[in-house]
């Protein structure tokens, strides 16, 4: 008999043996005390399209209903219309493409995994785009949908994908069922990770074939990557996506720096060292792959693109802000140079780091400005603030292929920023540093307004994934650094304003509470 009314949500072993189903996954008691296979409890999407189903069904049964009363009267009957079909037969052929055969109304199993893969591919999709031109270390997401469909991946690995998947998905069209959907997979994805996790801690029993899975294998990594991805754009705790990435950033410590060359957690691992260096220098915390190890040894099979040599000079600016050992804010750590027993080094470091962002922009612009195999043109207009030549540099016009070339950009002006200020507290701004001229609060307001140029660029291209740390970045140094308060608060503004439009609460709540406390 057809379901009358909201369908029910037990699994179909269940519905068929007419008894209750506690809804457990990944099988429920009942099918576990005849030991078969649980089909699994009906989600919350799947009882919304089979409301839409059943409301389609019900609309082509009443029409052949009024096509049968109809042709009660008529004296030419066939046969079908004398045993009352042809009802039916009308209703079946008219409403095809709305009403499935009886027999198809409950859809098998396992054609859930459809909407999973579904949702999975918009969320590839969306990093696929050519607008933000996809890196090597982000190669690693496009194998998403290959992961979650694999029958070896453990449930944590699955539930984060499809968490993470899902909930970019009900932020992109406001969905609050996704949104929903995805809390849900969320919390089993935790409660799976918490399991393993315990399974991986305990010894092995003597005589048996469990296995002790490794606490620092490719999936246990994943899975904390893509949770921080979640907390990104949900924000259920006000540190939850620092937490889980710290997470992650831990289990490739415990690697080493000689697992970590090849393969897809080779990827990971570029793409968590660059994060990690951007959040220590705003926090001025020593990053956890600073030391010389973590350096070399993982690149040695191949050479690290121009591209992401800015993130070794960042590096060296970390160092030389925590020469003196100051904990606290990136302001905080600036600020104390001055009474620094160690400033005549830092000032010696800062210019140095200087002449580095000057040789690392000119090459940059070089490969930039010519179309080739692995860099999308850019084309700059030199602005005529600047005196130096190779710091010819960018109020406007810009013409951005891609989202990634951009937000490399802000990247190289919030480094600029960062070791201009170190200079004016030192107070070695002078003629003879070949890097600058002029006044430095000039250059420090011209680099501000270059990033919040490039940031409208950006929001009208939103990415998805832990590359919004990268675009949060020079907002925060912005609002730490510029010397002008009306750049400050419109720092804050936009980071306020992405926490609605590009769904990133996640990221930018931690800052906005820093200044508003």
């Amino acid at each position: 008999m057809p379901n009358v009314g909201r369908p029910s949500r037990d699994c179909e072993s269940c519905r068929k043996r007419r008894v209750k189903c506690d809804l457990k996954r990944p099988g429920c008691t009942q099918c576990l005390r005849k030991c078969q296979p649980c089909p699994g409890y009906r989600d919350e999407l799947e009882m919304h399209l089979r409301r839409k189903d059943f409301v389609s069904f019900e609309l082509g049964r009443q029409q052949g209903v009024r096509r049968r009363r109809t042709n009660v009267g008529s004296s030419k009957t066939s046969a079908y219309e004398r045993l009352g079909c042809v009802g039916e037969l009308e209703a079946t052929s008219i409403n095809s493409h709305l009403k499935p055969p009886s027999s198809s109304i409950t859809p098998p199993p396992w054609n859930l995994e459809i909407f999973d893969r579904t949702f999975i591919a918009q969320f590839v999709a969306r990093i696929r785009n050519k607008r933000h031109k996809i890196d090597n270390k982000h190669a690693w997401l496009l194998k998403l949908p290959e992961i979650v469909t694999s029958h070896s991946a453990p449930p944590a690995l699955r539930h984060s994908t499809r968490a993470a998947a899902t909930m970019f998905y009900s932020l992109l069209y406001h969905d609050l069922a996704a949104h929903t959907q995805a809390c849900r997979w969320y919390s089993a994805a935790l409660n799976a990770h918490r399991k393993f996790l315990s399974n991986c801690q305990s010894p092995a029993t003597p005589g048996t074939n469990k296995n002790v899975m490794d606490l620092t294998g490719l999936e246990v990594v994943a899975t904390s990557v893509l949770l921080a991805v979640f907390e990104g754009f949900a924000c259920t705790s006000p540190w939850g996506f620092y937490q889980h990435f710290a997470a992650s950033c831990n289990a490739i410590k415990m690697r080493g720096p000689e697992n970590c060359r090849t393969g897809m957690i080779s990827q990971i691992f570029c793409s968590l060292r660059n994060i990690d260096i951007c959040i220590a220098l705003l926090k001025n915390d020593e990053p956890m792959f600073s030391s010389h190890e973590w350096r070399t040894i993982p690149f040695c099979n191949s050479p690290i693109p121009h591209s992401r040599v800015i993130f070794d000079i960042m590096l060296e600016i970390s160092s030389c802000l925590n020469i003196h050992g100051t904990c606290g804010s990136l302001m905080a750590a600036i600020e104390m140079i001055p009474d620094s027993p160690f400033r005549v080094g830092i000032e010696e470091k800062a210019s140095q780091l200087l002449n580095d962002l000057d040789k690392w922009w000119t090459k940059f612009v070089n490969l930039n400005s010519t179309s080739t195999e692995d860099f999308t043109p850019l084309s700059i207009v030199t602005h005529d603030a600047w005196d130096d030549k190779s710091h010819g540099l960018l109020l406007h016009p810009f013409i951005f292929q891609d989202g990634f070339t951009a937000s490399t950009v802000t990247l190289y002006c919030s480094a600029c920023i960062i070791v201009m200020k170190i200079m004016e507290v030192c107070d070695i701004i002078g003629p003879t540093t070949t890097a600058l001229t002029g006044n430095s609060k000039g250059h420090i307001i011209s680099l501000c307004d270059t990033i919040f140029t490039i940031a409208s660029f950006m929001e009208r291209y939103p990415y998805c994934g832990l590359d919004f740390v990268r675009w949060v970045f020079p907002l925060v140094v912005v609002t730490n650094l510029s010397p002008s308060k009306p750049q400050r608060l419109q720092a804050k503004d936009m980071m306020k304003r992405w926490n609605t439009t590009l769904g990133i609460s996640g990221i930018c709540n931690v800052w906005i509470r820093g200044y508003e406390e």
